[in-house]
C-alpha cells in the first residue's frame, strides 16, 4: 500500500493526505448539521402541539372568567334576591333577566323544576334543548349547594365546559344572594334559588376564535376519535372530570417548513464547503481566531446589554418615584375631604400599581447588576436581633394581611455576623415575603441559629410556613430567573420570579448560600446560610419570641 501511494503523482497523494480527510470531515459536519436541523424541526413541531393546546385552554378558561362574572352581577344583587327568592316577581325577573353576552338564562332550585329561562333571539330554535342541557350540567357541578356558603360573593359563582346540542358549551352557575356577605351567610340554606347561564360556542364561533389564535380548522368533537394525520386535539372535561369531546384544530408542523425552506441553501452551502475545502484549509486558523473574536464581542453584546437595562431601571425610577409621590398628595388629600373619596380610592390604586412596579425595577435592577458583576458589597458588623426586629417591623403588616402567624426567634442575644446590611436584609425579606406570600391564614416562622458548615461558624436563618409548598418538579427550577410553579401561580399569588433568585445570588455573594425542603400542601422551610466572619460576640444566652397576628 505504501509503494502504491508512493507511486502515486504529487497532485493525487495531496489529496489523500489532506484532501481526503478534509473531505471526510465535511461529511461529518453534513450528517451533523441534518440531524440538528431535523432536531430543531421536530422540537419547533413539538413547541406548536404544546403552545397551542396552552392557547386553546387559556382562551377558553378567560372566556368562562367572563361568563361567571356576568352571572355573578346577575346574582349577587340585593334587587334579584328580594324579587326571586323573597318574593317571586315574574314580570320584574323577564324585565331584567335578559343579557347581550349570554345565550340563556336559566332560574332554579336543586331537584325542583326550573322557575325561569330565557334564550337569547338567535338562540331561541334551540329552545327547550338548550335549557334542558343548561340545566343539567348546572345540577352536575360538585358540591352545588357550597356556593351558597362561599365566605367571599366572588366564591358564589362556578364555571365550567359541556356540550349541549354538540356543539360546546361554557355554563356559569351563582348563588342567588344578598350582595353583603354577612346577610347572605346568615340567611342562607338548603333551597335557595342558582342562576345558571350558558354560551354556546357554534362551528362558526370555534371558527372565529382559530383565525383570533391563528389555528386552522379549530372545530369540537363530542367522539374521542382519534385525531387526523395533520390535526391536534384537545380533550375537554366538564366540572366532574368527565371527558365531554375533543377540540381538533391543523397541526401546521412549522419545523418542518421551516426545515423544506433552508434546507436547498443548507445543501448547496455544504457542496460549496466541500468543493473548496482544499483552498480553505488554510483559512481554518483565521476562521477559529474570528469565532473567538465573535465570542468576545457577543461576550461584550451581553455585557452592554445588562448596563443597558441598569441604565433605563434607574431612568424608570424617576417618574414612579413622582408618580408615587403624586399619588400620595392626592389620596392623603381625598382621605380629608369626604367629596373627593373617590379620588383617595383611585389614588390608592395608582399608589399600589406604581409601587408594584417599582420593586419590578429594582428587582431587574438588582439583577442585571449581579449578572454584570456591578454588585458592590459594604461588609459591616451586624446584630442578628436588631436585624430581624428591623424585619418584623416590615413583615408584619404583611403577614397581618395575608391572616397569618408571624413569629420571630433568636437562639442567642449576642449573636452577629459580618456582613452588608442593605444586602443581608434584602435576602431575608425576600424569602421571607415569599412565605408570607404563598401562605394564607398560617404560620410563617424566622428563627436565627448557629451553625457549622463545613468547619467554618455560620449564622442560619430558617424560615418556614405552614403555606403550599413546592413539587418535587417545580423545586428543580425554583432559584431560576422569573420561574413559577404553574400558569395559575402568577394569576393567584402575583409575582414574576425574581424574589428567590435574587436572594440566593446575594446569600452567595457573601460567602453564604441558600437550601430548602418542602412538602406539597405542608409548607416549606427556606435556610439562609450566612458566613460569621468573626468570632460570635459573647453574650448572655437567650431566646427572644414576638408573636403577631
Amino acid at each position: 500500500m505504501t509503494l502504491m501511494v508512493a507511486n502515486f503523482k504529487p497532485s493525487q497523494r495531496a489529496w489523500l493526505s489532506v484532501g481526503a480527510p478534509i473531505l471526510g470531515l465535511v461529511l461529518v459536519i453534513a450528517l451533523g448539521a441534518a440531524a440538528v436541523f431535523v432536531g430543531f424541526a421536530q422540537q419547533q413541531n413539538r413547541a406548536f402541539q404544546q403552545d397551542s393546546s396552552r392557547l386553546v385552554s387559556n382562551a377558553l378558561n378567560e372566556r368562562g372568567r367572563a361568563l361567571a362574572n356576568t352571572t355573578l352581577d346577575y346574582a349577587s344583587w340585593n334587587d334579584a334576591y328580594q324579587h326571586v327568592t323573597v318574593r317571586w316577581d315574574p314580570t320584574w325577573i323577564k324585565n331584567n333577566y335578559y343579557s347581550a353576552v349570554a345565550d340563556g338564562f336559566v332560574i332554579f332550585r336543586k331537584s325542583q323544576p326550573s322557575r325561569y329561562a330565557w334564550l337569547s333571539q338567535s338562540r331561541q330554535d334551540q329552545g327547550s334543548r338548550l335549557t334542558l342541557g343548561l340545566r343539567r350540567a348546572a345540577e352536575a357541578l360538585p358540591n352545588l349547594t357550597g356556593l351558597d356558603a362561599a365566605p367571599t360573593a366572588a366564591g358564589t359563582v362556578r364555571h365550567a365546559l359541556t356540550a349541549i346540542d354538540d356543539n360546546l358549551a361554557i355554563i356559569a352557575v351563582a348563588a342567588i344572594a344578598p350582595e353583603d356577605n354577612a346577610i347572605r351567610l346568615e340567611g342562607r340554606g338548603d333551597g335557595g334559588d342558582y342562576l345558571a347561564s350558558v354560551k354556546l360556542l357554534t362551528p362558526e364561533d370555534l371558527a372565529e376564535l382559530g383565525n383570533t389564535l391563528s389555528l386552522g380548522n379549530l372545530h369540537f368533537d363530542t367522539a374521542d376519535a382519534a385525531p387526523a394525520g395533520q390535526e391536534l386535539s384537545l380533550t375537554l372535561h366538564d366540572a366532574a372530570g368527565v371527558p365531554i369531546g375533543v377540540l381538533r384544530w391543523n397541526d401546521q408542523r412549522p419545523g418542518d417548513a421551516a426545515l423544506a425552506a433552508q434546507l436547498p441553501p443548507v445543501v448547496f452551502g455544504l457542496l460549496l464547503v466541500g468543493a473548496l475545502a482544499l483552498i480553505l484549509a488554510r483559512a481554518l486558523v483565521m476562521r477559529h481566531v474570528a469565532s473567538v473574536s465573535m465570542g468576545r464581542a457577543a461576550a461584550d453584546s451581553s455585557r452592554l446589554k445588562s448596563e443597558f437595562i441598569a441604565t433605563m431601571t434607574h431612568e424608570l425610577r424617576t417618574p414612579l418615584n413622582a408618580i408615587i409621590g403624586y399619588a400620595e398628595l392626592i389620596k392623603e388629600e381625598g382621605e380629608d375631604r369626604p367629596e373627593y373619596a373617590f379620588a383617595a380610592n383611585d389614588a390608592g390604586r395608582i399608589l399600589s400599581a406604581s409601587r408594584q412596579l417599582r420593586q419590578l425595577v429594582d428587582d431587574t435592577l438588582d439583577q442585571t447588576r449581579i449578572d454584570a458583576g456591578h454588585l458592590k458589597l459594604v461588609p459591616t458588623p451586624l446584630g442578628v436581633s436588631e436585624l430581624l426586629t428591623e424585619m418584623e417591623d416590615i413583615l408584619t403588616p404583611l403577614a397581618r394581611a395575608n391572616g397569618d402567624t408571624l413569629r420571630v426567634t433568636v437562639e442567642s442575644a449576642g449573636m452577629t455576623l459580618i456582613g452588608d446590611h442593605q444586602r443581608v436584609r434584602q435576602c431575608l425579606l425576600n424569602v421571607a415575603s415569599n412565605a408570607i406570600k404563598f401562605t394564607r391564614g398560617g404560620t410563617v416562622t424566622v428563627r436565627a441559629r448557629h451553625a457549622m458548615r463545613r468547619g467554618v461558624p455560620f449564622v442560619t436563618f430558617d424560615i418556614s410556613d405552614t403555606g403550599i409548598g413546592i413539587t418535587a418538579e417545580h423545586a428543580k427550577h425554583l432559584f431560576e430567573p422569573f420561574a413559577q410553579a404553574d400558569s395559575t401561580t402568577h394569576q393567584t399569588y402575583g409575582g414574576v420570579g425574581l424574589g428567590l433568585t435574587i436572594a440566593r445570588k446575594l446569600a452567595r455573594a457573601m460567602g453564604g448560600d441558600i437550601d430548602f425542603v418542602s412538602e406539597p400542601g405542608q409548607g416549606s422551610c427556606f435556610s439562609v446560610h450566612l458566613p460569621v466572619g468573626r468570632e460570635i460576640a459573647a453574650g448572655a444566652s437567650a431566646c427572644r419570641m414576638h408573636e403577631r397576628t
